[in-house]
């Protein structure tokens, strides 16, 4: 039931016209339903502004902590780099499964100072928080008490950690069938993808790797709706030709630009914690017995290291 609210919540505020800034030419699309959500967190707020006296569930209260915190602080497009996580808790009280407002409020209050130390202490202009999970676990002790947990995610806001694409850049989607759109090239969107995803603005020191393992990174592992793209709601290409127009895929500057500006995430999610990124192979295969076409990332991380390994 948690993951259920935290993918709804995380949906639904990615689309809200909360106080924190959005990407160029991608104004967030306001639903009833976004702003119903909105209207009840902005009524949480209200309570602990007031410090009315109520109780509600704690898997409530969870969601009202997460989704006025991702409000308030979050930016919740995953266009970053440098991510980095962080994990707080603080112990709380409850009854028959329900929590008090003032411990509500202490929960809020304490996760909020902790966000704005954060901030504070990185004195960086491209500083913000991606997203914000809040999650409790009862201790089993006597006293009845839970953890209450809080993860956060963030980062430098991505402005363009690779060099773009140009206004001439429409490519086919794979198979080296080339530039499109009335333009000539050789090669295909998949292998321009991979040069420049190896190829960052921003170098890495020159060393060695050790140890090396390589993890796939598949479309439908990455959501996200905020795409206006029409190549389906991913981070990655992946698109079914059933769907009309029936031709093969042109990717467009700017769409390739948005798969640019993803790529750092998706990095940043597959790398074991223990290592460091490496390379990225991108193929393009289509998913057997149907006619979808879509991009996958072999990505390669391993052990850095300045010296050479030993024969």
């Amino acid at each position: 039931m948690k993951t259920i609210l935290f993918c709804l919540i995380i949906g639904i505020l990615i689309s809200l016209y909360s106080c924190k800034k959005y990407p160029k030419n991608r104004e967030p699309q306001v639903s009833d339903r976004d702003v119903e959500v909105s209207k009840k967190l902005r009524d949480f707020q209200h309570l602990l502004l007031y410090k009315t006296t109520y109780t509600m569930a704690l898997e409530e209260a969870d969601w009202y902590i997460e989704g006025l915190l991702n409000l308030e602080k979050a930016y919740n497009y995953h266009d970053f780099i440098n991510l980095q996580f962080s994990k707080d808790s603080i112990d709380l009280l409850i009854s028959n499964d329900s929590i008090s407002g003032d411990q509500i409020e202490l929960a809020y209050e304490y996760f909020l100072n902790i966000l704005e130390t954060i901030e504070i202490n990185q004195g960086n202009l491209n500083f913000g928080f991606d997203i914000i999970d809040i999650y409790s676990i009862e201790t089993g002790l006597k006293d009845g008490s839970v953890m209450m947990y809080m993860e956060s995610a963030f980062g430098d806001e991505l402005t363009c950690n690779y060099v773009p694409f140009n206004v001439d850049d429409y490519w086919y989607w794979g198979w080296n069938m080339g530039k499109c759109n009335g333009y000539q090239g050789s090669g295909d969107a998949a292998d321009r993808l991979e040069y420049k995803f190896n190829h960052p603005v921003i170098l890495g020191q020159a060393g060695f790797y050790t140890s090396n393992v390589t993890f796939t990174a598949l479309p439908w592992e990455y959501d996200d709706f905020s795409n206006s793209t029409p190549w389906g709601d991913f981070m990655m290409f992946c698109y079914d030709l059933a769907t009309p127009p029936i031709e093969e895929p042109c990717l467009s500057p700017n769409e390739l630009n948005f798969y640019l500006s993803k790529f750092d995430y998706i990095k940043e999610d597959k790398r074991p914690p223990d290592k460091t990124f490496k390379v990225v192979d991108v193929g393009e295969d289509i998913v057997l017995g149907t006619e979808i076409r879509l991009h996958f990332y072999d990505l390669t991380y391993g052990i850095f290291t300045l010296e050479p390994p030993e024969e």
